[in-house]
């Protein structure tokens, strides 16, 4: 009886000794691989190593994507220097903040997404996706108190008219100091029937 006692309590003894140690061996040394949603294991240490400060031996990869063409062009950028020093977090602050403050020629490039492909082993890949607008329609606008058509992108006059702003009724004459936007030829044919003298 003290024997099954004994034996009792050793085997309990070492079930507990295999259980800590397996836990002891997970925290010392954690598990780096781990099979993704695509069935390819991955290592879950590298998420941590993500974080490598930018230096000026980081190599950037931009694309140009243009959906409505399904094109896309790589450029090698040796640095951007608004980025130096930045981490990860740092990088996609100054993808939110270049997206917030776009230029004049990003805007007019039709430039409507900014963002971080990759971010590992000193290389940092970086996506552009343009999106060209539709400049089918026509804008009319006010200039030197007369009526100008112009085409879609608000730059290019279509036809100088003869008519006077200020004939115009109120509402209208609103809507033509923004910008007024007529969508086809016959909408603008119409337009300058009504309204010129």
């Amino acid at each position: 009886m003290k024997r099954n006692y004994l034996f009792a309590i050793g085997a309990l003894l070492i079930a507990g000794l295999s259980y800590g140690s397996v836990h002891l061996y997970s925290y010392f040394y954690p598990k780096q691989y781990e099979k993704n949603e695509n069935g390819d294991y991955i290592n879950v240490n590298a998420k941590e190593a993500d974080t490598f400060p930018i230096t000026e031996h980081t190599t950037f990869f931009i694309e140009y994507y243009y959906p409505e063409e399904n094109r896309v062009l790589t450029e090698k950028v040796s640095d951007i220097p608004a980025l130096l020093g930045c981490d990860l977090d740092g990088t996609k602050k100054y993808l939110t903040d270049y997206m917030d403050h776009l230029s004049v020629d990003e805007r007019e490039n039709g430039l409507c997404s900014y963002e971080l492909v990759s971010y590992s082993g000193q290389e940092v890949h970086l996506r552009k996706t343009y999106k060209k607008e539709n400049h089918s329609g026509f804008v009319v606008k006010s200039f030197n108190g007369m009526v100008v058509i112009l085409n879609r992108d608000g730059k290019t006059v279509y036809e100088y008219t003869e008519i006077n702003i200020g004939t115009l009724p109120e509402d209208l004459q609103e809507k033509i100091e923004d910008g007024f936007v007529i969508e086809t030829e016959e909408e603008l044919y119409g337009f300058l029937e009504n309204y010129s003298s």
